[in-house]
């Protein structure tokens, strides 16, 4: 709070406040329901998860699979958010999944959904875990361990960001994608130009 702007640091709210973290499901139910291959699970690792939330989306199909005796992992509902503190970085996802795709999800993944739709945007929170003073506060956090460096789900619940309203989130993400957006173009047309030229 004390490196943010007076008017921000009044909008300041803590992540419980705003989220839950998704229950695990019992292993054996998982074996029993599994649609596709019951010895196979899909696990989201860090190497799923992406530094910015408008390259965050996780697509369920290209997610990959491990042979179940090997998996140390939790099933899960594939749906919400996803975080990790990765290599001192924030590492965010999401997944639009239907109620009955199943995910594993390995060592150092949080997994998450919004308490209530009408206060906050998954989006948003995504975008803000990804922000320098959120990314900050998961430092101190791993840094205060005496072993290990994985963030826990206590100490990623304790992490504030900014939550104005939510027609605010709207516009900030709006902005937010055309500047990406722009990004993008800028970065297509660089590189037709260089073909071109090359041609």
């Amino acid at each position: 709070a004390l490196l943010m702007k007076p008017e921000k640091a009044k909008m300041l709210t803590t992540l419980s406040d705003i989220i839950q973290i998704y229950q695990p499901l019992n292993f054996i139910e998982k074996l029993i329901s599994s649609v596709e291959n019951e010895d196979k699970i899909k696990v989201i690792s860090p190497k799923n998860l992406s530094e910015t939330h408008l390259a965050c989306n996780i697509n369920f199909s290209k997610i990959p699979s491990i042979e179940m005796d090997e998996a140390n992992i939790s099933a899960t509902i594939a749906n919400g958010g996803y975080y990790s503190f990765y290599n001192n970085k924030a590492l965010v996802g999401k997944i639009l999944g239907g109620k009955e795709d199943i995910v594993g999800i390995s060592d150092g993944i949080i997994h998450f959904e919004i308490k209530d739709n009408s206060r906050c945007i998954l989006d948003y929170i995504l975008k803000e875990l990804t922000e320098d003073y959120a990314v900050e506060q998961a430092r101190c956090f791993v840094k205060g361990l005496e072993i290990g460096g994985d963030l826990s789900i206590e100490d990623f619940l304790s992490i504030q960001i900014v939550l104005p309203s939510l027609n605010e989130q709207n516009e900030i993400l709006r902005k937010e994608g055309e500047k990406g957006f722009s990004h993008l173009e800028r970065e297509r047309e660089a590189t037709l130009k260089e073909f071109k030229e090359d041609m």
